[in-house]
């Protein structure tokens, strides 16, 4: 029987010896030791077991300069499969991801009600699943494990949403109802977080340990790694950026604080204001009740002065709080994604005007990249499948 101690550092090097091959692609073996300090022995136990579970594989070197090629170890694509599932007000994205979170099948289900039960929606999401699942042909004992992405306040450790505005739940353990339902464990994140995992593991955060990701969506969330973990707060809370009030007398937000930024920057807020410059125009005549934020980009774009003041003022008050987070945290890059990406220079022009005027020129020498990164349908989906692909990097226990 092993002891516990000697269970963690196993699970703990495993991960990194995982890690390590991810992030370098092929890699050998002496340098994963050289890196990780790691004893050859334990390197070498370790690798066998994972070249016996199919997560790695061996791949010779080609052209090398002196002596023996090396044998390089890389991730095997097919070791694992996980599903990701993405939860937004209009459908229920799923896909069906690789051990490199290269997407195989992808299945969108609409979402017709405006608002769903927990015992509703959790059928939907099963129903949707199952679909995806024939339709890609891979056989339900090959799926790993199912991640779930939801835009809102969760308690990943609990699998418990506690706030989740689209539907006004509160306090529901979607992981619970799910679990009843599937025979794979299941893992729940909110939409910040996923994709801030995703990005640190395949996209712009691969190699950085100090990032954040803001993602602009009707809500504003934000994920943060710091140190190369990922930062959850007690309870799971942590990134609600948009929840940040930087104007005590600011505009009432929808958690009912004053002067948040996504009281300012949110699309909801963006597509809410421009509704009303547009009533205001037209008088009497009714206004579109269902505009899109896209709806409202192209009229701004079209010259209208009212319209364009509008994304002035959110860019403003987005740079002034992506202005503090710098001088609190100084991260190496902020990564800025979702819907709100889709405004571009109307609302990214008057942002990164207000970083600089905000910013110390003393601070502004430990510069801060930020990369705009439009979102894709299927973006959040994939992070969610990755929270399956991080909990096999920690152990073999869920690996079929």
């Amino acid at each position: 029987m092993s002891k516990p101690g000697r269970t963690f550092e196993r699970s703990f090097n495993r991960y990194n010896i995982l890690n390590s091959i991810r992030t370098a692609g092929m890699i050998s073996r002496i340098d994963i030791a050289r890196s990780l300090d790691l004893a050859k022995a334990s390197l070498t136990s370790i690798t066998a077991d994972l070249i016996n579970e199919g997560l790695i594989f061996e791949k010779e070197a080609g052209a090398y300069q002196v002596g023996r090629r090396p044998i390089l170890l890389a991730i095997n694509p097919d070791g694992a499969h996980a599903v990701g599932v993405s939860i937004s007000m209009k459908q229920i994205e799923v896909v069906i991801i690789n051990f490199q979170a290269e997407i195989k099948t992808s299945y969108a289900m609409p979402l017709e009600k405006g608002i769903y039960s927990p015992e509703e929606l959790t059928k939907k999401i099963m129903d949707a699943i199952g679909t995806c699942i024939s339709k890609s042909g891979f056989p339900d004992k090959r799926i790993s494990g199912i991640g779930i992405s939801i835009p809102g306040l969760v308690d990943s450790s609990s699998g418990i949403i506690r706030y989740m505005p689209n539907y006004g739940w509160m306090d529901v353990n979607l992981r619970e109802l799910l679990q009843d339902k599937t025979k794979h464990p299941v893992f729940i994140d909110n939409d910040a977080n996923i994709i801030t995992i995703a990005e640190h593991w395949f996209g712009s955060g691969k190699g950085s340990d100090n990032f954040m990701v803001i993602v602009l969506e009707n809500g504003i969330g934000a994920g943060y790694v710091l140190n190369g973990r990922i930062m959850r707060g007690n309870f799971g809370m942590a990134g609600e950026f948009g929840h940040m009030s930087i104007n005590q007398d600011g505009p009432l937000c929808r958690c009912g604080k004053r002067g948040c930024v996504e009281a300012y920057a949110g699309i909801y807020t963006i597509v809410k204001d421009a509704q009303e410059v547009i009533r205001n125009r037209m008088g009497k005549r009714p206004v579109k009740k269902d505009m899109l934020f896209s709806d409202v980009i192209i009229k701004a774009r079209d010259d209208n002065p009212e319209l364009i003041k509008i994304f002035d003022n959110a860019g403003n008050m987005l740079g002034f709080g992506i202005s503090q987070l710098v001088i609190l945290l100084n991260p190496e890059k902020i990564i800025l994604t979702g819907t709100g990406a889709q405004a571009e220079d109307l609302l990214f022009k008057p942002m990164f005007e207000s970083i600089k005027r905000n910013l110390s020129d003393k601070l502004s020498r430990y510069q801060t990249d930020i990369l705009i990164k439009p979102s894709t349908d299927e973006a959040f989906a994939k992070g969610a499948g990755t929270l399956v692909l991080q909990e096999i990097y920690k152990s073999p226990a869920i690996k079929h």
